[in-house]
């Protein structure tokens, strides 16, 4: 499945935290890798099949990495649901802060200083990815003000689960 010059270029897929993949899927009981049966893509370093107790699939977790404000990354963890709703959001790892909001966006100081922990995460989950695609972030999932660098992975996810999981445009 993979042209070749993918396959010599790709690294190894990276493993995450169990507790990053719990936080974007928190109804799963084990998280199996399948990114060496997919084809690769260099936003995202590994996808995991989200499975209950009896080890039935119940979705996916994509660890991706986006860029942030002033060239830094943003490594982040996202749950889609076999019917295409995010599960959750999770940051990772990441040296953003909100009061780095405060040069791009309106920022009220309502979320606290630390990104990775803020509640505005949450807001994405339970929105279809498929609405994702054919709307703006930030109106979709409530949020004032979703920097590029996100915008552009959570799309390419999103886009990369359609196209490899889903088996097209749905």
């Amino acid at each position: 499945r993979y042209h070749l010059e993918d396959y010599l270029d790709r690294p190894d897929s990276v493993d995450v935290e169990l507790t990053h993949l719990q936080a974007a899927f928190p109804q799963a009981a084990q998280f199996e890798t399948i990114y060496d049966q997919l084809p690769y893509d260099t936003k995202v370093r590994n996808i995991y099949e989200a499975k209950d107790e009896s080890s039935e699939v119940l979705g996916y977790v994509y660890y991706a990495v986006a860029s942030g404000v002033f060239s830094s990354t943003i490594e982040y963890t996202i749950g889609i649901s076999n019917d295409a709703t995010i599960q959750g959001l999770s940051i990772v790892v990441s040296n953003q802060t909100w009061s780095d909001a405060n040069k791009y966006a309106e920022y009220d100081g309502s979320y606290g200083l630390v990104f990775s922990e803020s509640t505005w995460l949450n807001q994405f989950t339970g929105v279809d990815i498929v609405t994702m695609t054919d709307n703006p972030i930030d109106s979709v999932a409530g949020v004032t003000y979703t920097t590029t660098g996100m915008i552009n992975s959570i799309m390419t996810v999103t886009l990369y689960h359609q196209s490899n999981i889903l088996g097209g445009d749905n």
